[in-house]
């Protein structure tokens, strides 16, 4: 188990296309052939960077599982029944590597196919229909492979099988009960030079917790969101830019969505939301200086405190843009010291829970648009309904009523705003409740957990 993590840990997970604003000026609204090309290939780019961070955490976990494995062999005196068990955690490892085989062979071509993008890109009439073709290919090879979640899920099955067979062994032998409290997940020991303090993958959540998460807002469809979410009594967390990502050089207050949205900022606190900072214009902060990092930052946060006023709270929370160094083919020790050396004196980074990420930003689904005044926005397309069903799909696949998670989202998609209610609804069927990040930071690190940063809050809100 040890030599399959370290194998996962030492790897360089390449498995990203460049799909940045430069390729923007070869599309236009009549260009559908272009439009639907960029959108395979963001979503392909999208799977492939989630499945690297699949790898990662599927390695805190095999490694974790494999030492309780022991641990309760040893104990119940190497019973035939543990040997079984370590056998079949053997074969789960065999088939972890055979994953990562495969996404070898993935990164091998997407490299080659990367090549060939970029020279299309560079002609206006270029025929990209083959282009287009190989690459939903390739995305439908990586979600084949995203099993391996399920690999883990059923090394813990086995684990927790174990300890019940130990437990019902002892119990027939007159022997004084042992009592097996389920604990919460060791927290991965990490280097704090290149893992501020935080959320990632493989850290500890409190049981049947949700905590829903939204980024890139605010959006012509947050207030109908927070309306979604007083009434089913529900607080969530708001990741926020300054400016839309599609129009980061545009400076008037009408494209600042802070400013433009500013009712629905006033809602955010007035109604016991969480704020967080997903910096002023979207930008990858891998591929930023430290004072550029600095800028994205505090920019937005005086933003805030412009539009907001006496309201304005202290912000604790960071979610980089792309999950980026962490979850990225950015993701170098180099890249992760240089963010995090920023990050760790400005707020907690939090990132999303490896599952639980909604899916709606992979695409746009054929009248779904983030704007409603578009021509583009007509809900109620085959579609338009087909994303809606994914999405609900895929959180409840994994909110089995045992993992908690913290939810991905953004409320620039009108299809989440429309599968939010029935979502809700169905988790707290299911036992779930629901809270802020903050209060997700005040469970794990205590109530003084947001002191440090607060003493700072005027010095960067002025």
């Amino acid at each position: 188990m040890d030599s399959l993590a370290g194998t996962i840990g030492d790897s360089r997970w390449k498995l990203h296309l460049r799909c940045g604003l430069g390729y923007d000026r070869f599309v236009s609204e009549s260009n559908v052939e272009q439009m639907l090309f960029l959108q395979r290939r963001y979503a392909v780019g999208r799977i492939a960077a989630i499945f690297a961070a699949v790898i990662v955490a599927a390695g805190c976990a095999t490694q974790s599982a494999a030492s309780r494995s022991n641990a309760t062999a040893a104990s119940a005196g190497s019973t035939p029944s543990g040997e079984a068990q370590v056998a079949r955690a053997s074969a789960t490892e065999d088939s972890l590597s055979a994953v990562k085989a495969e996404v070898d062979r993935l990164t091998v071509e997407l490299d080659k196919l990367s090549i060939e993008l970029d020279a299309a890109a560079k002609s206006k009439d270029v025929k990209l229909t083959n282009l287009a073709a190989r690459l939903d290919a390739l995305g439908a090879r990586v979600e084949s492979i995203q099993k391996g979640e399920a690999d883990i899920s059923r090394l813990n099955a086995m684990v927790e099988q174990l300890e019940s067979e130990l437990q019902r062994a002892q119990s027939a032998q007159s022997a004084p009960p042992v009592s097996v409290t389920p604990a919460l997940p060791a927290t991965p020991t990490r280097d704090s030079r290149y893992w501020p303090q935080g959320y990632y993958p493989g850290d500890p959540l409190p049981p049947r917790t949700v905590y829903l998460t939204f980024d890139d807002g605010p959006s012509d469809f947050t207030i109908q969101i927070l309306d979604i979410l007083k009434e089913e009594g529900v607080h969530a967390t708001f990741f926020m830019n300054s400016y839309d990502k599609d129009n980061p050089f545009h400076a008037d207050t009408g494209k600042n969505l802070l400013f433009r949205y500013a009712d629905a900022l006033k809602r955010i606190v007035d109604e016991g939301h969480a704020i967080g900072n997903h910096t002023y214009s979207h930008r990858d902060m891998a591929e930023l200086s430290p004072s550029q990092i600095v800028f994205q930052l505090d920019t937005l946060k005086r933003q805030l405190a412009e539009v907001l006023g006496d309201r304005m709270p202290c912000i604790h929370l960071i979610r980089p843009p792309f999950g980026s160094p962490w979850y990225s083919d950015s993701s170098t020790d180099d890249a992760r010291k240089k963010v995090g050396g920023v990050l760790t004196d400005r707020g907690l980074v939090m990132l999303w829970t490896i599952g639980w990420d909604s899916s709606d930003s992979f695409d746009w689904a054929k009248g779904e648009w983030y704007t409603v005044s578009s021509t583009r926005y007509r809900p109620g397309t085959s579609s338009y309904d087909s994303k809606m069903d994914r999405e609900t799909a895929r959180i409840l696949k994994t909110a089995d009523g045992n993992a908690s998670g913290i939810v991905l989202m953004h409320d620039t998609h009108p299809t989440t705003r429309d599968v939010l209610k029935s979502l809700i609804e169905e988790l707290k069927r299911r036992g779930y409740s629901f809270g802020t990040l903050e209060d997700y930071c005040r469970w794990r690190w205590g109530p003084d957990v947001f002191k440090r940063f607060d003493a700072s809050r005027e010095a960067v809100t002025r």
